[in-house]
Parts: C-alpha cells; structure tokens; sequence
C-alpha cells in the first residue's frame, strides 16, 4: 500500500457505448445485440475493447438494463449503434 504507480489505469465511466464502441465492433466481429445475450460473445468483445482501445476496465454486462430483465421486463436490445 502506498507504492507508486507504474502507469495511469485507463477506465470509462460513460457507459457501455464508449467500453464497445461500433469500430470495436466490427473489428473484432461481434455486435450488439447479440453481445448482450450470448456470454462468449460478450466476453470475446469485451477483450478486444482492451485489445483495441487499452481500457483496463470494461462494464460487463454491457447494457444498464440487466436489473430490470432480471425482474421480468422486456427488452429492446436495438442494435449495433444504440444501447438498450
């Protein structure tokens, strides 16, 4: 504790559209919305949000929405460009 850091962590706090933007996307071949339901999918894009933009910290899962699916409503998971 109290050590020096050996590099500034990189995160995004803006929500999930800026942790898997659409050129992550594309590049790395996985899309929304299928990324917020199919857990590999989701893990794969995930990595390469790292991979490509060095964000150390990626929001899984990566829509806002999880608490209310859980409760039973329904989702419109939209598409590559837009969040649920």
């Amino acid at each position: 504790m109290g050590g020096k850091l050996d590099r500034l962590p990189v995160t995004s706090l803006a929500g999930c559209g800026s942790t898997a933007t659409t050129e992550m996307q594309h590049v790395a071949r996985i899309f929304w919305p299928e990324a917020h339901k199919d857990p590999e999918k989701m893990a794969r894009l995930a990595i390469a949000s790292y991979e490509l933009g060095r964000i150390e910290n990626i929001r899984i899962p990566f829509d806002f929405v999880v608490e209310a699916e859980a409760l039973g409503c329904k989702v419109k998971f939209g598409g590559i460009e837009s969040i649920p």
